[in-house]
């Protein structure tokens, strides 16, 4: 599952089901993008977000957690074999 990180630290990003109904709320219930921010205790900016990415097409879904990527890639044993050779070679 994705995170999200804001200033209160990190959490698990909202589902995709959940953002469908807060634009459902907003698209076919006619209730303000304030009203649904508090009706489904999301901040206004995620709203307009979801609201803004449904309306020019583009995918709710949440996105990949961002993060550090990994110093060594233990799935290629080359490149893991090289940086291995290299670490010992200028440890000396």
């Amino acid at each position: 599952m994705s995170l999200v990180c804001s200033h209160y630290g990190l959490m698990d990003a909202y589902s995709e089901d959940l953002r469908r109904k807060i634009v459902e709320g907003v698209e076919q219930r006619r209730m303000t993008k304030s009203e649904a921010a508090r009706a489904f205790g999301v901040s206004l900016s995620s709203v307009k977000r979801y609201v803004k990415a449904v309306r020019e097409g583009r995918s709710i879904s949440p996105g990949k957690a961002p993060g550090k990527r990994p110093s060594l890639d233990v799935d290629r044993p080359g490149i893991f074999l090289l940086s291995c050779f290299f670490v010992f070679a200028t440890s000396r």
